[in-house]
């Protein structure tokens, strides 16, 4: 890469993915080249306003707060009608960036406006007899269900696909399949198209150490005291700050952790949390030391509303195992969430795509895929209960890191060898 290079980052709000994605991106074009300038855009504000997008994102959030994933779906499908009611928006918005602060490399992260946006880089490109690079960089693992992604790719044209490179890692392919063969069914771009590239995750994930002390924060006093008198309730060893706790990861506890998202389901969250206080009661191994993290939200407002339950819930029990500490996180460091994922025994998650990424980079425990449907241990109903492209990812860490379904109604029954 050229010093001084322009670069245009585009991504959108909904979950936390394609912003990780695209923060990870811009570090790393700093790291090459200290000299570049990063503009970053959320495409969906300057195409339909913040008011809409600002509801747009509300009711993404709330759906995966209330584990309704069909609302998920059904919004993403939105996004699909919006690539074609908002052609002509965006390519006079892209038109409009790429001139103004002379771009010559766009990494895009999120899936509107990919035909739309290289129609405009070529515009540009021929205007000012200038090369200008496109990069989509997917923050899915690839497989068959990156279907919100991959519909508009493989529209492209010819012309279009010169300007174009689609940075991913290694499918996963069926049996007899090749990787020539996937990329021509699902985007209808040859080899040479795709580049396989490191995964865009953020540097605490890419050497992440094992610690024997594990430092979290907690922000405000409320959060703090409910946080402290969580953990109190078990008997790990910790020592308290004004602003979080310094917890001992000794080789004798078992670590799990638990992050449904960044917007989590709060029934699921309470649901796990019962299971292992239940498990752990009835087994009575005191020799056994459990310590469960539990990834609450970034947000303060729903952070400090599902941590009133877990609190609830915890102190409520009079004769709670204390064999088992469990420890509510809010907004962590990078380096928090990296440690968690490589120390824990076991990690219980949703597959959205940074996650599983990060889990396929870092994780060395079981992973456990929460899904939201009820009562069955079939793998195929647990699958169809989450939108298609984490399907995708689910299925992708079953076959490179060994992971298994799991949701809250049948979690003791197949999680029990877990705690033996």
């Amino acid at each position: 890469m050229a010093n001084n290079t322009k670069i245009l980052i585009l991504t959108i709000y909904g979950g936390n993915g394609h912003l990780q994605a695209a923060k990870a991106k811009a570090l790393e074009m700093k790291r090459k080249d200290p000299s570049c300038h990063v503009v970053e855009r959320n495409l969906l504000i300057y195409l339909i306003g913040k008011k809409l997008s600002n509801l747009f994102t509300q009711k993404w959030n709330q759906a995966q707060i209330e584990g309704k994933y069909d609302v998920n779906i059904a919004i993403s499908n939105l996004l699909c009608i919006a690539n074609c009611l908002l052609f002509l928006p965006t390519f006079f918005y892209i038109c409009y960036l790429l001139l103004k602060h002379k771009i010559d490399l766009i990494i895009d992260t999120q899936v509107v406006g990919t035909c739309a946006s290289l129609k405009a880089l070529r515009c540009i490109s021929k205007l000012k007899n200038k090369k200008i690079s496109y990069q989509k960089v997917i923050t899915e693992l690839p497989t068959n269900k990156v279907v919100h992604y991959f519909h508009h790719i493989k529209k492209l044209s010819k012309n279009d696909r010169r300007h174009f490179s689609l940075l991913t890692t290694h499918p996963l392919l069926k049996v007899g399949e090749t990787t020539e063969a996937f990329w021509k069914t699902n985007c209808n771009l040859t080899e040479n198209e795709v580049h396989y590239s490191d995964l865009p995750l953020l540097p605490a994930f890419t050497s992440p150490k094992k610690n024997t002390e594990l430092t979290i924060q907690t922000h405000g006093i409320e959060e703090t005291r409910l946080t402290k008198e969580i953990i109190q309730r078990g008997d790990a060893t910790v020592v308290f700050r004004k602003t979080g706790a310094d917890i001992k990861l000794d080789s004798t506890s078992k670590i799990s952790t638990l992050m449904l998202g960044s917007q989590p389901s709060e029934n699921a969250i309470i649901k796990y949390i019962g299971h292992f206080i239940r498990i752990m009661h009835e087994k009575n191994q005191l020799n056994q030391k459990h310590i469960l993290f539990v990834f609450c939200s970034p947000t303060m407002q729903q952070h400090i509303r599902l941590l009133k339950k877990i609190h609830r819930l915890v102190t409520s029990i009079l004769f709670y195992p204390t064999h088992l500490t469990i420890v509510p996180l809010g907004a962590q460091e990078d380096q928090v969430v990296a440690s968690l994922f490589h120390q824990s025994d076991a990690t219980f998650t949703r597959s959205g795509g940074l996650t599983s990424m990060e889990l396929l980079a870092v994780a060395k425990g079981q992973i456990w895929i929460h899904s939201e449907y009820k009562k069955t241990a079939r793998e195929e109903l647990l699958l169809e209960a989450m939108p298609i492209w984490e399907r995708g990812n689910a299925t992708y860490l079953k076959e490179k890191k060994g992971a298994k379904m799991v949701s809250p109604d049948i979690f003791e029954a197949v999680c029990s060898d877990y705690f033996s």
